[in-house]
């Protein structure tokens, strides 16, 4: 099956204020990131996070 005809799925993505994404970062549909919230680089966020928030690989 050609790359155009492929299902998908469309979803949305929050982003609080004063948040800090790192290099590489993947953020998942239907997420959202609270306010003053750090992801590391090369994380993947695949559910929402509360305001306040450290994210990175160690705690994955």
């Amino acid at each position: 099956m050609l790359i155009k005809n492929q299902p998908y799925s469309i979803g949305s993505v929050e982003i609080g204020d004063n948040c800090w994404i790192g290099s590489n970062v993947v953020i998942l549909k239907n997420v959202n990131i609270g306010d003053n919230c750090i992801i590391g680089a090369n994380c993947v966020v695949y559910k929402s996070l509360k305001a306040n928030s450290l994210v990175n690989l160690s705690t994955i």
